[in-house]
């Protein structure tokens, strides 16, 4: 019996929606693969997965500004003031969120990055967007020749760096609640950096208490730690 070949075109639409509706991980469950991994399919698959992995991989590196591309958990300081958020960052498990916060320049960009890092080595979708830029993005896309929206749904990993960094609008908050909310429903991670408590944070990210208390309640849904210690940029 042939080994039945599918057009390049099919492939790709096949390997988009497993990526965006199951994931592409979920090829492992498929009924119909073999589990004997001496079968060409399974030598097949594994191939797969690991190009797609590396893909993924190289993906996110590619899209971080260049300073954050070697902010990896080998080239982060540990020290007393960290040392509970590394451990913190490396238990992590998808579908976990994740909120760093402590004064700035103290390495949480750098962890959350790290964190990145770890998860689209383990065969994750990972996306980083500092709010700012992040926002600065959505409004532009508004316009007919603007750049495309960002996906914030699609990741597995959503790294959101530096809260409270933009006018708490309408806009903002209703934007910021869907990507939270559906997020959360969906089971996938979030990654927050602040220079200041989630309540803090939340209050600046809505524009009344009622919906503050809506984004917290799934900001800090997971693990919330402190990262202290002295200014890096500056002791350079």
């Amino acid at each position: 019996m042939t080994r039945p070949t599918l057009p390049p075109e099919a492939c790709e639409i096949l390997d988009q929606a497993l990526a965006e509706y199951v994931g592409h991980l979920a090829w492992i469950g498929i009924a119909w693969i073999p589990k004997d991994r001496n079968h060409p399919y399974h030598h097949d698959l594994q191939r797969a997965l690991e190009e797609r992995r590396r893909h993924d991989v190289q993906s996110f590196t590619d899209s971080l500004p260049v300073r954050y591309r070697r902010y990896t958990f080998d080239t982060l300081r540990r020290h007393p003031g960290n040392a509970a958020a590394i451990d913190a960052a490396k238990a992590l498990q998808p579908g976990q969120n994740l909120y760093l916060w402590g004064p700035a320049g103290n390495g949480k960009t750098h962890l959350a990055i790290a964190t990145g890092h770890h998860l689209a080595e383990a065969g994750h979708t990972v996306a980083f967007h500092g709010i700012a830029a992040l926002f600065a993005q959505i409004r532009a896309s508004f316009a007919p020749d603007g750049p495309p929206r960002p996906n914030l749904h699609h990741p597995d990993i959503l790294i959101l760096d530096d809260l409270g960094k933009i006018k708490p609008t309408e806009f903002v908050y209703e934007t910021f609640y869907a990507t939270l909310e559906t997020r959360w429903s969906q089971e996938k991670t979030t990654i927050f950096t602040a220079n200041h408590r989630p309540l803090d944070a939340a209050n600046q990210l809505a524009p009344d208490p009622e919906s503050a208390a809506a984004i917290l309640s799934r900001m800090a849904s997971g693990t919330v730690t402190e990262i202290k210690g002295r200014d890096e940029r500056l002791s350079r």
